[in-house]
């Protein structure tokens, strides 16, 4: 699992962290990340909660250096040696797991992160 962890790489070693992987799992392991769209790094369409929480990662000291272009994640993890079983975004996480049994929202995902599940091919 790299939950928290793609984001903060620089763009060759978050490849290079799933090549290396790739090279030491076996035939059908899984991989389950997050990822942010690249569009949030280059500031193309930031609502004010991407603003929010780029703000909140700056203050923190950090900053994020890697997204992955919206429609691109299979390309990605294709060029990885992944193939890609289950891509969430923050609403189709929201509809799994934060509504009540009468269908009421208890609380929102962060809409800057998706989460990704992978099986080595």
């Amino acid at each position: 699992m790299l939950e928290g962890v793609l984001m903060y790489l620089q763009p060759e070693s978050a490849i290079e962290s799933l090549r290396t992987i790739h090279r030491f799992a076996s035939s059908g392991s899984e991989i389950v990340f997050d990822y942010i769209h690249s569009s949030i790094l280059l500031k193309e369409s930031l609502c004010e909660e991407e603003k929010e929480i780029v703000e909140t990662v700056s203050k923190a000291g950090e900053q994020w250096h890697f997204g992955i272009g919206k429609g691109e994640i299979e390309n990605f993890l294709s060029n990885s040696g992944f193939e890609l079983v289950e891509n969430l975004d923050s609403h189709r996480l929201e509809q799994l797991y934060f509504m009540d049994r009468n269908g009421l929202l208890i609380d929102k995902v962060n809409s800057t992160h998706c989460l990704v599940k992978a099986i080595k091919t």
